[in-house]
């Protein structure tokens, strides 16, 4: 599926089968490191080694089996990738290529960081695809938001272009054209064109109602918890004044009936 995702059976030479691979299951992402000889970033929960053809899952960084299929399917698309030669592989900026993984794993990876792109581009804050050319460093929030925008990226080429547009582009790289080249020649912009584009978009009236609506559950959770505090006090509050007025009633009731028993008797 990942193979005829990409295109790469449409692609002369490579053939119409993915190649085949190895897939190791570990417990967490000591088990990651300890397979890949080095320390990872604590944000990790599988890697792909398309040079060597394998791919490693942390079983315990899933959050039950869905997310587990999801990273899977991720790991995939970067391995079926790595066939179309290492020459072109390595020509494909990362973002790039975790927004493909994602957009065909069906999930954003990291999503749950509550980052909203649509707010940071609002603010000016949002980052450059160009700064996740090769890597995405160490920070959680930081790498979120590489593997948000490559998706941004993605998922508008799809919906602008259609879905065999990735196997055009994948096409131009495996002939030698990079990235910025293969975007010109199978859309007709860059790069940087089309990244103004998606931060358009970003901030359009859809994006923002969409973000409200995602959002929209947290939101009302959030106002409940600081709302409800504030009402209980005023509710005691309020059922403390008319308890002090129900004693001030029955006090002066007392009183009068008090009055009226000890009183003298009435003389003309």
């Amino acid at each position: 599926e990942a193979h005829q995702w990409l295109g790469l059976d449409r692609i002369p030479g490579l053939g119409k089968e993915p190649r085949s691979g190895e897939l190791f299951w570990v417990r967490n992402r000591q088990g990651i490191a300890k397979h890949l000889k080095r320390p990872v970033p604590n944000w990790f929960a599988a890697v792909a080694l398309p040079a060597k053809g394998q791919m490693v899952l942390a079983v315990q960084s899933a959050r039950g089996e869905y997310h587990l299929r999801s990273t899977m399917r991720h790991e995939l698309l970067h391995h079926v990738l790595g066939g179309i030669g290492h020459n072109a592989f390595q020509k494909i900026p990362s973002w790039f290529h975790e927004g493909l993984a994602e957009e065909f794993s069906g999930e954003v990876y990291l999503a749950d960081s509550g980052l909203s792109l649509s707010w940071m581009a609002m603010s000016g804050g949002l980052r450059h695809l160009s700064d996740f050319e090769r890597d995405f460093g160490e920070n959680a929030i930081n790498a979120a938001e590489g593997y948000a925008l490559g998706h941004a990226f993605v998922s508008m080429l799809v919906r602008d272009y259609g879905q065999p547009v990735i196997g055009e582009i994948l096409l131009e790289i495996h002939n030698g054209a990079s990235l910025n080249h293969a975007l010109i020649k199978t859309t007709g912009f860059s790069v940087i064109t089309l990244e103004e584009q998606m931060r358009k978009d970003l901030v359009s009236f859809r994006a923002i109602a969409n973000e409200f609506y995602r959002h929209l559950i947290t939101v009302l959770f959030l106002f409940a918890t600081f709302l409800l505090p504030v009402v209980w006090i005023k509710k005691k509050r309020r059922r403390k004044q008319v308890e002090a007025g129900w004693e001030l009633q029955d006090e002066e009731s007392k009183l009068e009936e008090d009055s009226q028993a000890f009183s003298p008797p009435y003389e003309d």
